[in-house]
């Protein structure tokens, strides 16, 4: 506004003040300072060396500040020279990364009588989580009324209304909930899983709000959090770094969410279709480059990419993954699309497109041995197109590649079996106890006619050559013993 531009023009200029009268001479001197664009706001030298420390800290930068003048000296304004350290500068004692403690979780509405019940699974009061991203899990249950969205609200900032930054569904599948309450409908789906991407900040705790959204529109606060930001010296891992190839529709959510338990914050990177346009897009030094603090200090990495990222990034790599029975795979992955709005396919499926027809579109990334194209880097190629894979030569090459590069191979129809092993091999902190998520509700296809089973089968004729070498083995799992 004028005033905020008036501000700033009186403090640059004091000796204007008598000129404010004449509301002409004003406006003028108003359209020059607009025109250059100025910053209405103003800083003092040691206000704004406070914001530039701050920022620095969030983001992980490690500074000095060599050179300063401040305006007070020189009348006119703040100068500095900051020298950032490089990566061979900071000895791995001395290496530093933002971290966050869950300080407090508590319970404003406890026994609340419009709800059945409810409770936060993750984070934990003591837990050490990523200050830019949080994963809330839980469950409530509506007695008035179902439960509908459940809400996330940053309450640190000094305002009379706080907006939600972060809504989502409570729709996930809780099993052990429908035991609890067997008389109320709702109780099988009651579950929550929330992402959030925390905004950034210069303060040093940060107050989080979990509220949930009743079908009648009522809202009941279910817990508050509260975060508090500090600094972790780290050091670089000594082993080869674990990539867990997290191939679609196969408990991959579920087990990252092991995953985060055991490599917490930078300790893992979770990349999953940006890190295919990335690969894509960027040669391997920029992607480097644009990871290289990450990737210093990362000992595992996860996600939707394929095999043949530890050449990308020219790091050392051991491969992990869980491969699923294709004909359970392919109609997962056609369940997953009928009931996602994000899909391409999502329109045409509701429209009456069936699990037979799909299998004949070229563009369904899934429809065609895509474990195998995934674990041998053929997903697709540089124009985007999905390449042939139907040679069943190819098995040879996929089994010489995993005794090559991959320590774990497990079953999804096995995953509990296999995540045991998995944790003993790789150190991980007992008992492992695998959340049920991700789970697709509403199934539009529940059993396959027979054309339809053929036709997968045909089309996945690789994949099941794979998942049969490994599920006929005796223990039902690989380990990879040159690799230990």
């Amino acid at each position: 506004t004028d005033d905020h531009y008036l501000d700033f023009l009186l403090h640059v200029h004091p000796e204007l003040e008598l000129a404010v009268a004449n509301s002409s001479e004003v406006e003028k001197h108003l359209h020059n300072v607009r025109s250059r664009r100025e910053h209405v706001h103003v800083w003092d030298s040691q206000t704004f060396k406070t914001f530039l420390v701050k920022t620095l800290e969030l983001l992980n930068i490690q500074a000095d500040c060599v050179f300063e003048v401040t305006g007070e000296e020189n009348q006119f304004e703040s100068f500095s020279v900051w020298q950032k350290q490089t990566t061979q500068q900071l000895l791995p004692q001395s290496y530093y990364k933002v971290l966050a403690r869950v300080l407090e979780v508590s319970k404003p509405n406890p026994g609340h009588p419009a709800l059945w019940g409810f409770a936060i699974d993750s984070p934990v009061s003591g837990m050490i989580v990523n200050p830019s991203y949080l994963t809330v899990t839980g469950w409530a249950l509506g007695r008035t009324a179902p439960v509908v969205t459940i809400e996330i609200t940053d309450e640190s900032l000094d305002l009379s209304t706080h907006l939600p930054f972060k809504i989502t569904v409570c729709n996930g599948v809780r099993p052990d909930i429908a035991n609890e309450f067997p008389a109320v409908a709702e109780a099988d789906h009651s579950g929550f899983v929330v992402g959030i991407n925390l905004p950034r900040s210069s303060q040093e705790t940060t107050q989080l709000g979990v509220t949930a959204v009743l079908a009648n529109q009522q809202r009941i606060k279910l817990i508050d959090l509260k975060l508090q930001r500090f600094l972790l010296p780290l050091s670089p891992p000594a082993k080869p770094k674990i990539a867990f190839i997290h191939i679609p529709k196969t408990a991959g959510t579920s087990l990252r969410h092991l995953v985060e338990q055991e490599y917490p914050l930078m300790e893992c990177l979770y990349w999953y279709e940006e890190v295919l346009y990335l690969l894509d897009k960027f040669d391997k030094k920029y992607l480097k480059t644009l990871l290289k603090g990450s990737l210093f200090l990362a000992k595992a990495l996860y996600g939707h990419f394929p095999f043949s990222i530890h050449e990308t990034l020219d790091i050392s790599c051991q491969y992990v993954t869980f491969l699923r029975h294709p004909l359970d795979l392919v109609v997962s992955l056609y369940n997953h699309a009928a009931n996602d709005p994000s899909s391409p396919f999502y329109a045409d499926i509701r429209a009456g497109m069936s699990l037979l027809e799909m299998l004949s579109n070229e563009q369904w990334g899934y429809n065609n041995n895509s474990m195998t194209r995934i674990i041998i880097n053929r997903v697709r190629e540089a124009d985007g197109t999905i390449p042939e894979c139907e040679d069943l030569s190819i098995s040879a090459e996929v089994l010489e590649l995993i005794d090559q590069h991959f320590l774990f191979i497990g079953l999804t129809e096995r995953l509990s079996e296999g995540v045991a092993v998995l944790g003993k091999l790789l150190d991980w902190k007992q008992p492992y106890e695998i959340p049920s998520l991700n789970v697709t509700a509403n199934k539009r296809v529940q059993e396959l006619d027979a054309k339809t089973r053929v036709a997968i089968e045909e089309h996945n004729r690789l994949d099941i050559m794979l998942y049969e070498h490994f599920r006929q083995m005796e223990k039902g799992y690989f380990v990879n013993e040159r690799l230990l």
